[in-house]
């Protein structure tokens, strides 16, 4: 098996393993040394009319951007992390799917889970990583909104650390001398 079927069936599985219960977790695990799953969760219920909420999800879109696109980002200590970190996110739910939006229909509720796979630089050093939501658009039925950004704070992941490997070759070549 190649490596990036390997990866994806890794992918779908910590998807399906990690799901989070709660109405709003979120979780992060290390795969390997330098690439990390998570999933943040959430839930709307539709009101008096159907709700409709992206599929896709990028990295870097930033609160109130007009695509329709969740939008996250991956952080370490106050910065986001460096351009060369690879990243792969989807949005997951059993609603149905129409033009690229699920569908909540009026008076129902729906769960939601952002899934993904960011990999660092085997060359980066040692750090610890968390991903948080940086928009979340949807429609009630013709009209865009986006949740709070105060609200938004509440959808973030704990911490991870990459590259353990590094920090111990660094201390295995101090040591020998």
């Amino acid at each position: 098996m190649n490596m990036n079927k390997l990866k994806l069936a890794l992918f779908v599985l910590c998807g399906v393993l990690l799901v989070p219960s709660g109405s709003q977790a979120a979780t992060i695990v290390a795969v390997n040394d330098n690439t990390a799953l998570f999933t943040i969760h959430f839930d709307f219920i539709a009101g008096d009319e159907a709700y409709q909420i992206p599929v896709g999800a990028l990295r870097g879109l930033a609160f109130n951007e007009n695509k329709n696109f969740v939008g996250y980002r991956v952080v370490s200590g106050d910065t986001p992390v460096m351009v060369e970190t690879k990243t792969n996110a989807v949005v997951l739910s059993e609603q149905e799917i129409k033009d690229g939006m699920y569908q909540i229909p009026a008076g129902e509720r729906a769960s939601f889970t952002l899934v993904g796979l960011f990999e660092v630089p085997e060359t980066t050093s040692t750090d610890s990583y968390f991903v948080e939501l940086m928009s979340l658009p949807h429609f009630i039925g013709d009209e865009r909104v986006n949740v709070t950004p105060n609200r938004l704070e509440q959808f973030k992941s704990d911490e991870v650390t990459l590259n353990k490997h590094i920090e111990s070759s660094i201390n295995v070549s101090l040591q020998m001398k």
